[in-house]
């Protein structure tokens, strides 16, 4: 709990590193209100996959080191769907990322969609400095 605590107090800007800790830690935040907002909306929880946080993490890194902001080839994948974001520098804690995130994926009706399908049980996370993805498995 300690190391938590120090995680959150840290002065980062998740959007100049992606260490380990910062992707963690938004995984944490990014989960949690997530399934927060499902049960809102009367949809059931989704739990957290390795292989899509995986293939999440790996799709961030690739947007980050080509410079292309497009969606994966989901089609080929064993996900079903997938939101992506590019975000901006002036964001300090993995908290306030997450949210950020979240609430733009919410006001937009494909990405909302998504993160409110009711027959999506599993998701995946992936950052990297400044790039999001979010994978979902029936």
């Amino acid at each position: 709990m300690k190391k938590l605590f120090l995680i959150l107090l840290l002065p980062l800007s998740v959007y100049s590193q992606s260490t380990q800790e910062q992707i963690d830690s938004l995984r944490y935040y990014m989960h949690k209100e997530l399934n927060e907002y499902r049960l809102q909306n009367n949809v059931d929880k989704l739990q957290i996959d390795a292989k899509a946080n995986a293939y999440a993490q790996a799709w961030a890194e690739t947007m980050y080191r080509t410079g292309n902001f497009n969606h994966s080839d989901i089609e080929r994948s064993d996900f079903n769907g997938e939101n992506i974001l590019w975000g901006n520098d002036y964001i300090r804690t993995c908290k306030e990322s997450s949210h950020w995130t979240l609430w733009h994926w919410k006001e937009s009706p494909g990405h909302n969609r998504n993160l409110l399908k009711y027959n999506y049980t599993k998701v995946g996370y992936g950052f990297y400095k400044g790039y999001a993805v979010q994978v979902f498995q029936i």
